[in-house]
């Protein structure tokens, strides 16, 4: 299997989503201290690549009146993760 060249951004939020399986696109994006637009956009293209699995969820904020939001949880591909 051919790995493919990734850029230096996705190499960062591979390797942030890599070592903390799980987090939302808002925690990975504070993790890795780049714009949201960018880390939406870097996940969307690494699972394109089928480097990284994401699972949307329904999320409900803690506000006086509870607010449902769509939550996507982002963690790497099973094949990318030794055994």
């Amino acid at each position: 299997m051919i790995l493919p060249a990734l850029t230096v951004t996705q190499r960062q939020v591979f390797s942030a989503a890599y070592a903390c399986p799980g987090l939302n696109l808002n925690e990975l994006t504070r993790l890795t201290g780049l714009n949201p637009a960018t880390v939406a956009r870097q996940v969307r293209h690494l699972e394109q690549l089928g480097l990284l699995v994401s699972v949307v969820c329904t999320a409900v904020t803690n506000t006086g009146r509870l607010w449902r939001r769509i939550c996507r949880l982002v963690r790497p591909a099973a094949w990318t993760v030794a055994a």
